[in-house]
């Protein structure tokens, strides 16, 4: 499957999204495990930890400027491997890795990936998507209302997002990146790098 998603055709995006995807180092059989498969991929350099655990160092939820690049970078790989055909199966905050200098976000745990996934599996990716973001500005340990910091418009579209996977449909995820793009803009201006200090 990794090997698989490492040789999609790339149609001129060439290392930037295949840096994005997993790359196989090693596989084969479990020694004294018959039947058992190990797959060994390459830890990507700089990428600070989960966003579960990023979660966690921000109990009143994180900056929602901060949220925006997060799911934006979500969402360019979901278009990506969706155009392709592929479906991620398990978009969560545990299945997302941070490298905050970059402020960059990789999918991991790719087991449920699937190809020739139906539309329905890729809204769910998305619907996903935007509930990891939810929880990420709502914060560790919250009541799970988002914080009033976070502009209504930004509120407004993660919730519809994370609950309606017809929606998600059609817009697509690039669609949801359009409007996300102008939810930020309306929100915070034009874009603009905010450190994120752990």
């Amino acid at each position: 499957m990794s090997e698989e998603l490492q040789h999609l055709d790339l149609e001129g995006a060439g290392p930037h999204y295949s840096r994005l995807l997993p790359e196989v180092i090693a596989q084969g059989a479990v020694e004294g495990s018959p039947g058992k498969q190990a797959l060994v991929l390459r830890h990507p350099s700089g990428y600070w930890g989960s966003l579960a655990s990023l979660n966690e160092c921000f109990a009143s939820g994180i900056d929602p400027r901060h949220a925006v690049w997060i799911w934006r970078r979500m969402l360019e790989i979901l278009n990506f491997i969706h155009h392709h055909g592929w479906c991620h199966g398990e978009v969560r905050p545990e299945h997302a890795l941070v490298h905050p200098q970059d402020h960059g976000v990789r999918l991991i745990s790719w087991s449920s990936a699937r190809n020739g996934a139906p539309e329905k599996d890729k809204a769910v990716d998305l619907c996903r998507s935007a509930r990891v973001v939810r929880v990420m500005l709502c914060g560790f340990g919250g009541s799970g209302a988002l914080p009033a910091s976070v502009p209504t418009g930004l509120a407004q579209l993660v919730t519809k997002a994370g609950m309606d996977q017809d929606f998600c449909r059609s817009q697509g995820a690039e669609g949801l990146d359009g409007l996300l793009r102008a939810e930020a803009k309306a929100a915070f201006g034009p874009p603009s790098f905010v450190p994120l200090t752990i």
